[in-house]
């Protein structure tokens, strides 16, 4: 179930402290989730208040960026460009002391800009708009926030319309990500849901209504089919959800967990969800190639970094980082069916269930027919097959890997599966985001080495 909020725009603007003492009570008696809390001017709300307002109440929040007149990181001066850029970092600011995972919004151009653009200016423009919102983006994933930039109708700005246009605007600048607005959706998208799954990973928020505004559901949208395109891309919340789950049930942190059942019955010394200072140095900095210009960008560096100090939840979704060799002694186990010399980790049937096709034929159906005849970064996204427990499951024979082999990709550039064909490990780590094709190329040469390489 997707979480649910509100936004103090229905009621005031600008936001107050005096109104959100007023509204967040009321909000969390309704039943709402979370609270959209908007920064029209820096201070206007005090951000520490709210978090424990918030914290008393149970409320999430959710951050929203404004664009008034005078707020432009394209087609302006350089002192215009700085002081957004100024304001957005506030933003995050504000974001991070609430404990928002995102600042949402137009963070481009003001509101109600708009002017006739030839495709060349448009590239001109996006070009512009990389460069000084990169700064931001890098800040604001510093501090484990995502610049949700919004496409806006073609009434409200010429820049960024479509979900297609975001995405060659900002798409592969560390730290930014989409937020979809389905009023405006509505207004530019032939097909909503279609552009959600085109969104794909880089949604980061989104915000519903009626085609007028009102209340979602009395209205002509197709809201089933928007709401299948937004789980079918948030894999990993059901592994955040069973960590969470996993923590309450034995009374212990998700990590200690691992660490008691898993991790050091494997030896596994140097996985967990956070490197400490005295092995720091052995943590290479990750970077993002623009997807224009194949500039390499820093996107998280090691020292003072994501992984260099312990993170606010430790989810089962993503966030723990390892070694091949502790990664190849966990694929190792569940290559001899969940035991690790003469201990038991994990039983037969666990492991069996882990690594079994789980997808329903009409699921299975609908990856082949997406994926199965394109080239695709990833071994598990249709194109070599279905899903098990936690990872990638290959029922679809394209290359040199058997039906049978399991495991996954990961975006920032590394790839591992286990064979039982063949009683093979393959294990590749990199440190280049796969913002560009050239990383999930070389896995593609990982793989075809390592199978090309195999001697009966």
């Amino acid at each position: 179930m997707f979480p649910i909020g509100v936004n103090t725009w229905v009621w005031v603007s600008p936001l107050t402290d005096e109104d959100l003492g007023r509204l967040a009570p009321k909000v969390a008696a309704w039943g709402f989730d979370t609270i959209e809390l908007p920064v029209e001017r820096i201070g206007d709300w005090d951000p520490a208040q709210a978090a424990e307002l918030l914290g008393n109440l149970g409320l999430k929040a959710s951050v929203v960026l404004v664009m008034p007149p005078g707020r432009e990181l394209v087609g302006a001066d350089a002192g215009t460009v700085i002081a957004t850029q100024d304001y957005l970092r506030g933003c995050v600011d504000a974001a991070v002391a609430v404990g928002s995972p995102v600042i949402g919004g137009p963070a481009y151009a003001s509101v109600g800009r708009t002017w006739r653009m030839s495709d060349e200016e448009r590239k001109t423009c996006y070009a512009e708009l990389r460069e000084n919102l990169a700064p931001v983006g890098a800040y604001a994933a510093e501090r484990g926030v995502t610049v949700a930039v919004e496409p806006l109708n073609r009434y409200e700005t010429s820049l960024i319309n479509t979900v297609e246009q975001a995405v060659e605007a900002v798409g592969g600048i560390p730290g930014v990500g989409l937020a979809l607005d389905v009023y405006h959706m509505n207004i530019e998208e032939r097909d909503p849901a279609a552009a959600v799954r085109r969104a794909g990973d880089l949604v980061a928020h989104v915000q519903v209504c009626a085609n007028d505004r009102g209340a979602p559901g009395a209205d002509h949208l197709d809201w089933p089919a928007l709401a299948d395109a937004l789980r079918g891309r948030g894999y990993q919340i059901s592994h955040d959800v069973l960590s969470v789950l996993v923590a309450r049930v034995t009374g212990q942190s998700f990590e200690e967990f691992l660490r008691e059942r898993i991790f050091g019955p494997l030896g596994m010394k140097d996985t967990g969800f956070h490197v400490p200072d005295e092995k720091i140095d052995r943590l290479p900095t990750l970077y993002a190639p623009d997807p224009r210009t194949g500039e390499f960008h820093v996107w998280d560096e090691a020292k003072g970094g994501r992984w260099s100090r312990p993170p606010a939840f430790q989810g089962g979704g993503g966030g723990l980082v390892s070694t091949a060799d502790d990664y190849h002694a966990y694929f190792r186990m569940l290559l001899n069916g969940g035991t690790h010399g003469t201990e038991r980790i994990l039983s037969r049937p666990a492991v069996e269930l882990m690594t079994t096709n789980r997808l329903t034929p009409e699921q299975q159906a609908a990856r082949h027919a997406m994926a199965v005849n394109n080239v695709h970064v990833s071994y598990g996204q249709g194109q070599h097959g279905g899903w098990g427990m936690g990872m990638a499951v290959r029922t679809y024979r394209g290359d040199y890997a058997p039906i049978g082999q399991f495991g996954w990709d990961g975006g920032s550039g590394t790839t591992t599966y286990a064979d039982p064909e063949n009683r093979l490990t393959g294990i590749l780590l990199t440190q280049v985001g796969m913002s560009v094709p050239d990383p999930a190329r070389l896995i593609h040469d990982f793989w075809t080495t390592l199978y090309q390489a195999i001697d009966d």
